[in-house]
């Protein structure tokens, strides 16, 4: 960091946190087309890793208040409860 003076430790586990929520999104569409089983198996694999190393990022950032999530209301909880169950 010592040629980048400006970035922070912040910017880097933003920057983290972004990449990873890209790669699950790669990975999911990969999944939706892939006919081999044996590479399904594999891509599922690294998707639950991207999904744990992102809840892990996230984790970080929360404990050093660098990412806050708004807490969902108990309204808005129901009504994605609703949505969801409506889909079915």
């Amino acid at each position: 960091m010592a040629n980048y003076p400006n970035i922070t430790a912040k910017d880097i586990l933003h920057d983290c946190l972004s990449c990873e929520k890209s790669l699950t999104g790669l990975y999911n569409t990969a999944l939706n087309e892939v006919n081999n089983q044996q590479l399904r198996q594999d891509l599922l694999s690294c998707l639950n890793e991207c999904h744990t190393l992102q809840n892990t990022i996230y984790n970080v950032m929360e404990q050093r208040n660098m990412y806050q999530a708004k807490p969902a209301q108990p309204q808005e909880i129901a009504q994605a409860q609703q949505k969801f169950t409506n889909n079915k």
